[in-house]
């Protein structure tokens, strides 16, 4: 990036835009420089270091300082923050955690710094492997001016390396299956449409649904299944859940260099997790059924092809998703306080 081209003239909307880096600093500058691309432009930034090992905190003020990009490194202790939180125009605030806290953690200790003033600002959850167009706040803002009352926005989110391929343009949950499923037809009309599923790789959250709900459920750290807990439990507390076409970005799917075992672990014990944490009665009967029966199927066809660790991990993951002591959502979920009480969860901060 060239020399950045800041004016502080830009319109701003009223969204704090929080975006999460473990590791991956070349991805998250090239997010915020899209960001800072925009116009209009959110109102304010928050990058949370989530405990990278490879410089990247260093990596990313170098980077701010050499473009003249005005920033501020605040401390990772909500003691230690003001009451109204210093705005900084055309540039952001960084948050340096000393641990990794997953996605769901760094995610909350975001939100909690962004919700200094939750009466009038809507949070955007952006991953950090995503490019924002130019035009991304004002096709926000002709949606939220349409629909008020939305409760959760996401729009359509295409994949960066297979231009005009859609990865997300809405999504429904199928409960049998305890699972939530992407769409991929974009409406050619303009307007928000209704939506079960958010993907909360660009997950809007009104500052109604922040007072109810809070952040993320941590039991869910690292990742999966804590965007789709989200969605479900705006659904349920009777918000809105609207898909706005015109509003795209692009995600650079299957970035993670996580391993894929320890991913398949996750995602087989998470979605025992959220399977019992929202599904009540018959519905979770027949979804916790119906988990059972694919994972032993999903074991044997893996012990077939001689994948003994990638087997043992949906084993280990499906078992512990059923049989692991999980408490029932609280509403709304603790973000991190003035104490500092929300403990980190290992694990990076990573979402494909």
């Amino acid at each position: 990036m060239s020399e950045a081209k800041l004016t502080g003239a830009r319109r701003r909307v009223p969204i704090c835009v929080v975006v999460l880096n473990w590791n991956t600093c070349d991805h998250t500058i090239e997010c915020l420089e899209s960001l800072l691309a925009v116009d209009p432009a959110p109102e304010m930034m928050i990058l949370v270091e989530n405990g990278s090992t490879d410089g990247s905190l260093a990596t990313v003020n170098e980077w701010a300082v050499h473009n003249r990009i005005p920033h501020r490194v605040v401390s990772e202790r909500p003691s230690d923050w003001l009451p109204e939180r210093n705005l900084v125009p055309d540039g952001l605030v960084i948050i340096p955690s000393t641990t990794n806290r997953g996605v769901c953690g760094g995610n909350n200790l975001g939100i909690a710094y962004a919700g200094g003033d939750v009466t009038r600002r809507h949070v955007l959850l952006l991953d950090n492997d995503t490019i924002v167009p130019p035009d991304y706040f004002g096709h926000l803002e002709s949606a939220l001016a349409l629909r008020p009352d939305a409760g959760l926005m996401s729009g359509t989110v295409y994949a960066w390396a297979e231009p005009g391929r859609v990865w997300y343009a809405g999504g429904r949950f199928d409960p049998i299956r305890g699972v939530a499923r992407h769409l991929f037809d974009v409406p050619t009309s303009p307007m928000p449409v209704p939506t079960e599923f958010i993907a909360g790789c660009a997950l809007l959250i009104s500052p109604e649904v922040l007072a109810t709900l809070g952040g993320f459920a941590e039991c869910y750290s690292p990742f999966y299944f804590e965007d789709a807990e989200y969605a479900w439990r705006a659904g349920v507390a009777g918000f809105s859940r609207l898909y706005a076409p015109r509003a795209a970005i692009y995600h650079k799917i299957g970035t993670s260099h996580w391993p894929p075992i320890r991913n398949r672990y996750l995602y087989a014990r998470h979605n025992g997790y959220w399977i019992r944490r929202n599904l009540q009665g018959l519905q979770q009967a027949l979804a916790l059924s119906y988990l059972a029966i694919t994972a032993v199927g999903r074991v044997l066809v893996r012990l077939l092809r001689g994948q003994t660790a990638m087997a043992s991990a949906i084993a280990r993951g499906t078992w512990t998703g059923f049989f692991d002591p999980i408490v029932r959502p609280q509403w709304p979920e603790p973000l991190p306080d003035a104490a500092g009480d929300s403990g980190p969860a290992a694990g990076p901060a990573r979402r494909n």
